[in-house]
């Protein structure tokens, strides 16, 4: 059974904050020592009662105001994909199941600060596809959030 701290610290997890040491700053707002803020992450991790650890970043909020999602048709999805995920500004990239009326089996996600970098980057992949996808740009970002504890 999960314990009321340790709910808070779910909670507080859920927004990191950006500063040097986030987990001492968490453990200040628990009241508790820094030490035990990690040892239980490291126990609720065990546990399985958290999965995942990672960074959910707001790319305009980073100064990456210029997005597009790029849907690609290829024979070799798994390939291309790797090249793709190794590009500094593809932030996500998926293999999909092709449906006669979507006939795309990639989809890419690149960022950019500006229109122009963007269509450099996206110019880019094309010249490694060898293909032309599908460009969706970004009109507007809508709320991000996560899981609630």
């Amino acid at each position: 059974m999960m314990l009321e701290k340790e709910r808070e610290l779910l909670r507080e997890l859920s927004d990191i904050p950006i500063v040097k040491r986030p987990f001492r700053e968490i453990a200040e707002k628990l009241r508790v020592s820094e030490e035990w803020v990690l040892r239980k992450i490291e126990e609720l991790m065990g546990s399985g009662a958290i999965r995942r650890f990672g960074v959910i970043l707001n790319h305009f909020r980073a100064g990456f105001s210029e997005n597009a999602l790029l849907l690609w048709r290829t024979e070799t999805p798994g390939e291309l994909g790797m090249k793709f995920a190794a590009l500094p500004w593809v932030s996500h990239c998926y293999r999909r199941r092709s449906y006669p009326q979507l006939n795309y089996q990639l989809y890419t996600m690149v960022h950019a600060g500006t229109r122009e970098e963007l269509l450099e980057r996206i110019k880019r992949m094309r010249e490694i596809a060898g293909s032309e996808p599908l460009v969706l740009l970004t009109r507007r970002c809508f709320k991000k959030s996560s899981f609630e504890v």
